[in-house]
């Protein structure tokens, strides 16, 4: 007759099961290990859709292709930029409205926006369908949504497709303004604009930009996305060196 086993000898072969896998320390850490790669796995997976936010234009001075505003501003500020870049989006969506209302529109800025692949294919595919709006007179309507649908980075946002549906939703918004939608289709099918892209970005490197967003102010390069107040105490004091 098999002897019953009490809560004793449980306990005990529970406890020669641990100490074999090193004891509830160990197995405790693997424990936190686990849940803390767990927790980063969700926390970080890919998010394939795009921001839904209705798209609306935006004002833009004086627009000549990549260029915003008067030739003969004071003050000039190249943006250097990745359509996949968060603290680019910030830029965007914070500081970049302000500098069009009082520096653009006035008189006092010339910007230009060149693209800077950091980040990864998407990145060079989403700048190379600006330039096929670009080729239309769209760049910087077409850069106003790509920024507003940023998702995740390489996360099937700035895929080819995407990147046609994007163009039609923008151009629903300027029913007066001729678009060709079977042209600009053909221009990211064919991957015309990747050498284009691809010089903007060595040229950055050369420039010395490390990291996107950057900014040449009157030829003085400034990394990080720099917050809207700060953004105006620059442009201010060239404004006043200026005497403008």
């Amino acid at each position: 007759m098999t002897a019953r086993r009490g809560p004793t000898d449980t306990r005990a072969g529970w406890r020669r099961r641990l100490d074999s896998f090193g004891g509830p320390l160990v197995i405790g850490s693997v424990a936190v290990v686990v849940i803390a790669v767990a927790a980063l796995v969700v926390l970080n997976r890919p998010r394939s859709s795009a921001n839904n936010t209705p798209y609306t234009p935006r004002p833009h001075s004086q627009v000549n292709g990549r260029f915003s505003g008067s030739p003969d501003a004071p003050i000039t500020v190249i943006e250097f930029a990745d359509f996949q870049c968060p603290y680019c989006h910030r830029h965007w969506a914070e500081v970049e409205p302000a500098i069009e209302k009082d520096y653009i529109a006035t008189g006092l800025v010339y910007y230009e926006y060149r693209h800077t692949v950091v980040i990864g294919p998407e990145s060079r595919d989403a700048a190379a369908a600006a330039e096929c709006a670009n080729d239309q007179g769209f760049f910087w309507d077409y850069h106003d949504i790509l920024f507003l649908r940023q998702g995740d980075e390489n996360s099937g946002v700035f895929k080819r497709d995407r990147l046609k549906e994007y163009a039609r939703q923008m151009a629903a918004a300027f029913p007066s303004r001729p678009f060709d939608q079977k042209q600009f289709d053909a221009c990211v099918d064919s991957g015309v604009k990747y050498p284009e892209v691809g010089a903007f970005s060595a040229a950055a490197l050369q420039a010395g930009v490390q990291s996107t967003p950057s900014f040449m102010i009157n030829g003085a390069l400034i990394s990080g996305a720099l917050p809207v107040e700060t953004f105006r105490q620059l442009l201010d004091q060239l404004k006043a060196q200026k005497g403008r």
